[in-house]
Formats: C-alpha cells, sequence, structure tokens
C-alpha cells in the first residue's frame, strides 16, 4: 500500500519486530513507521517526510523540546559570565536567566 507516509530511513527497526513473529496490524506498523522516519521534520535535519498524523507530530515536538532543553542545561552548567544573566554567545544566541543563588 502506497499512502506517501514514509521515506526509507527508519524502516528496519519495526519492519523487523513484525518480521520476528510479533503480529503488527499494518496500519499500526505505517504509523510507527512514520513516527521514526518523521520526528526530525525537516528534510535539512535529516527527516524525508514532515510529520503527517497527530501523534508523530507530538514526538517531533517532545524531541525538539527534548534537545532545546539539554542545550540550556549546558549553557547554565558551563557559561562562566558572572551574575545572573548568561553571555548570549552560546548556541541559543541568548541570555538566559540562571538566578541570583
Amino acid at each position: 500500500m502506497q499512502t506517501g507516509l514514509n521515506g526509507c530511513i527508519g524502516r528496519p527497526r519495526p519492519r523487523a519486530s513484525a518480521a520476528a513473529g510479533r503480529a503488527i496490524d499494518p496500519e499500526l506498523l505505517l504509523r510507527l513507521e512514520h513516527i521514526i522516519v518523521s520526528h526530525q521534520r525537516l528534510p535539512e535535519w535529516g527527516s524525508p517526510k514532515p510529520p503527517m498524523t497527530p501523534e508523530a507530530l507530538l514526538v517531533h515536538y517532545a524531541d525538539d523540546l527534548d534537545a532545546k532543553y539539554q542545550m540550556m542545561a549546558t549553557i547554565l552548567r558551563d557559561d562562566t559570565n558572572p551574575g545572573p544573566l548568561t553571555s548570549k554567545k552560546n548556541v541559543l544566541y541568548q541570555k538566559l536567566y540562571r538566578g541570583t543563588s
């Protein structure tokens, strides 16, 4: 069935589970594959397809939020600028508030 949801990246893992004797509904398999291949959303980030289902969109934003949170945590941990604000010389190009204590 050709739906246009999936590229080829990321497909072996769900397919391997299905081939290993686990009964997976074809629609569920299609949706799982789409979540995997579309989670980065943009071609320049490595995604062959943008999220085209609500579940894929949710996984994309969860992944993006986690990445941005990790960037902020790293900036707050590593920045040596004195005072309550970090320098804006970081991957987010903005000052972050670290607090006064």
